[in-house]
């Protein structure tokens, strides 16, 4: 008796090492197989080589991570490296935490665009693409912005389908407006047209595209940009509670469809991949903060910070809250009284961000190489 209840524990133990090491092998077979076709995906990922005079950054856990986020309207040329950029945000990523800050850069904003030119900020992306931007942004606002993300139109349409939608409270103003963009919307990215009402709903790709770009309401491009922050939001969101099979679909519209331009290295893109269930958006906001808003000859309507020098201290106690050492540097210090010498008796009433606004609409301007004309 005691031997055959030896053989049994004995034959027990051996279909429970035989079934560890068929699971132990499964798994090294399944990351084995992830990581190869991540790989063979990222492979595909349409890159771009900064031409910034910043150094190639590895992936570290400790500071902030600085990457610049734009959607560009590039009908016209159908390249992710030109056309307008009409949305401009910063993002600061606090690598310890993974908190994260989300900073639009309003489109109408008045900057030192490259070459000494002075004029609205998103002329610099359809000038001179990623990398005039990035320079831009960084000799303006005193940032080290070493890498970006480009998507289109059709790129945010793809990615909220593939989530199921998101859900948005969509005012009665909103939705008017949003009926006379949504047509035009379905018909650039190829897809069905859906039309809304008033009220919380889940949006699908084409409706939310069309939530995240119409301004000729109230708050203009003020509450658009809010809009495009949170329409970023609720993806995260969505994201973080995807299958698998959801989140495969992506990337392999985004790679194979050529919807998406990016900076950042293989090592980078899988960090943040495989770390996407950890990020939390903790606050977004609106640069400037203090500004007057005039509407002037070829430079049409545009937003004067006043000053940008205090703007961009501000920007930094939002973006990097741990950090209490900043000083303005002298480039945007030279900006900033440019900017004043220029436009200085258009700053007489000042306006700060977090006031109720009702802003027009800013596409009165005669500078064709600024404005894209449907929005």
């Amino acid at each position: 008796m005691a031997g055959r209840s030896r053989r049994k524990k004995r034959k027990i133990k051996a279909i429970i090492v035989t079934i560890l090491i068929i699971v132990a092998a499964a798994l090294v077979f399944g990351y084995y197989f992830v990581n190869s076709y991540i790989q063979s995906k990222l492979d595909q990922v349409e890159r771009y080589e900064l031409s910034t005079d910043t150094e190639e950054e590895e992936v570290v856990e400790e500071g902030y991570t600085t990457i610049a986020l734009f959607g560009v309207d590039n009908r016209t040329s159908e390249s992710l490296q030109s056309g307008n950029s009409d949305t401009m945000i910063v993002l600061s990523i606090d690598n310890e935490t993974k908190e994260c800050r989300l900073a639009s850069v309003y489109r109408d904003t008045y900057l030192n665009v490259g070459e000494d030119k002075y004029r609205k900020c998103n002329y610099a992306y359809s000038a001179g693409g990623p990398s005039r931007t990035i320079t831009m942004l960084n000799e303006n606002l005193d940032l080290d912005i070493q890498d970006f993300i480009t998507i289109d139109f059709t790129g945010l349409v793809d990615v909220v389908d593939e989530l199921g939608g998101i859900e948005v409270d969509v005012s009665a103003e909103e939705a008017a407006e949003m009926q006379e963009y949504i047509a035009e919307t379905a018909n650039l990215t190829g897809k069905t047209a859906n039309y809304v009402s008033e009220g919380t709903q889940t949006l699908d790709g084409v409706q939310a595209c069309t939530y995240a770009r119409i301004r000729q309401i109230t708050g203009g491009d003020f509450s658009r940009t809010e809009r495009q922050r949170e329409v970023i939001e609720k993806i995260l969101e969505k994201m973080k509670d995807a299958s698998y099979s959801q989140l495969i679909n992506i990337f392999d519209s985004m790679t194979e469809n050529n919807r998406v331009l990016v900076s950042l290295s293989d090592d980078e893109l899988k960090y943040y991949i495989k770390n996407a269930s950890k990020f939390e958006i903790e606050d977004t906001t609106g640069f400037p903060f203090d500004y007057a808003s005039n509407t002037i000859g070829s430079l049409g309507y545009i937003i004067i910070p006043v000053d940008l020098d205090n703007n961009v201290e501000t920007l930094h106690e939002f973006l990097y809250p741990d950090e209490d050492d900043y000083e303005v540097s002298d480039t945007t210090e030279s900006y900033s009284s440019q900017i004043i010498s220029n436009l200085g008796q258009y700053t007489a009433t000042v306006i700060n961000s977090e006031d109720d606004e009702d802003d027009e609409d800013s596409d009165s301007s005669s500078d064709s190489d600024s404005d894209s004309t449907t929005e």
